[in-house]
C-alpha cells in the first residue's frame, strides 16, 4: 500500500479496508498488528477520504486501544488514532468523545506500559489542534489528567527512568502548546489561564533538572514564548519569575544553537 500511487489505491481501497476489518474482527494479536499497520497506510495516503470507513472501523479501533496487555497492538492503535486525527482534522468530531475518553483511560491505566503513555499524550495534542476551540469541552478533564502526569517522578532514577521522564515531559509540553494554539482567540485562550500555574511548575522543573534533554528544553522555552505572546502584558509577571528567567538564560547560553533560538 505504501508504494501504490493514490490514484491506483483508490480503486482498491474498499477491498483493502474490508479485508482489514475482517482481520480485526476475528484474527490473532499478530494479525491485528498487521491489519492496523495496513489501515495506517490507507489513512496516510487517502487523508480525509478515510472518514467513509470510520463508522465500521471506530469500534475496532477502540477495542484495540483497550487492549493494554498487548503492548504492540495498543501502541499501533494509539499511533493510528493520531494519524486519523491529523488526516481528517475537524471532521474527527463525530468520534472525538470516544477517542478522548479512551486516551484518558489509557493514561489512568496501571496495566499500560509507562513508555506508551507519552504517545497517548501526543495524540491528545493532535486532537486539540484538530478541534481548535471545540476542544474546550474536554479541557477540564484533559488538563486535570496532564497535571497528574506532570507529577510523575522517581526518587533514585536510573537511565531508563531519566529517558522516560524526558519523553513524558516533552509530550506534556508539546501538548500544552497544541492546546493553547488550538484555543486561538483571546476568549478561548482565557480558558487556559486557570492552568498556567501548573504548566509553569512543570517548566520550572524542566529548567532545573540537570538531566533535561535539549529537545525538552526547546519545548519548554517555546511554550513560554507562546503563552507570553498569547497573553501579552498580562504574562509579564509570569515571565519575570526567577525560575523562568533562569530557564531563558540557560537556553541562551546553551551550546546547542537550536536551544539558543
Amino acid at each position: 500500500i505504501r508504494k501504490l500511487p493514490v490514484s491506483i489505491l483508490g480503486s482498491f481501497m474498499d477491498t483493502f479496508m474490508l479485508a482489514f476489518l475482517e482481520v480485526l474482527k476475528c484474527g490473532t494479536s499478530v494479525c491485528h498488528e498487521e491489519a492496523l499497520l495496513g489501515v495506517t497506510e490507507v489513512v496516510r495516503k487517502t487523508k480525509d477520504k478515510c472518514m467513509r470507513y470510520m463508522k465500521a472501523f471506530t469500534p475496532l479501533l477502540l477495542k484495540s486501544l483497550n487492549n493494554v496487555l498487548e503492548v504492540r497492538v495498543c501502541g499501533i492503535a494509539i499511533g493510528l488514532a493520531g494519524d486519523i486525527v491529523e488526516a481528517v482534522g475537524s471532521k474527527i468530531k463525530p468520534i472525538a468523545d470516544n477517542l478522548v475518553q479512551h486516551f484518558l483511560n489509557l493514561l489512568q491505566s496501571a496495566d499500560l506500559m509507562r513508555d506508551v503513555k507519552p504517545r497517548v499524550i501526543h495524540a491528545i495534542g493532535g486532537m486539540a489542534l484538530a478541534l481548535g476551540k471545540d476542544f474546550q469541552r474536554y479541557l477540564r478533564h484533559v488538563m486535570g489528567m496532564l497535571q497528574k502526569m506532570a507529577l510523575y517522578k522517581f526518587e533514585d532514577p536510573d537511565e531508563d527512568d531519566i529517558e522516560f521522564m524526558n519523553q513524558l515531559r516533552e509530550s506534556l509540553l508539546e501538548t500544552y502548546t497544541s492546546i493553547f494554539a488550538g484555543l486561538s482567540d483571546e476568549n478561548a485562550q482565557n480558558l487556559f489561564r486557570p492552568y498556567v500555574d501548573s504548566v509553569w511548575q512543570l517548566i520550572c522543573v524542566v529548567g532545573k533538572d540537570e538531566d533535561t534533554e535539549d529537545s525538552v528544553l526547546i519545548s519548554a522555552v517555546s511554550l513560554v514564548g507562546d503563552i507570553a505572546k498569547g497573553f501579552g502584558s498580562q504574562a509579564t509577571g509570569l515571565v519575570s519569575q526567577t525560575a523562568i528567567q533562569e530557564l531563558l538564560h540557560k537556553s541562551r547560553r546553551h551550546s546547542n544553537s537550536k536551544v539558543q533560538e
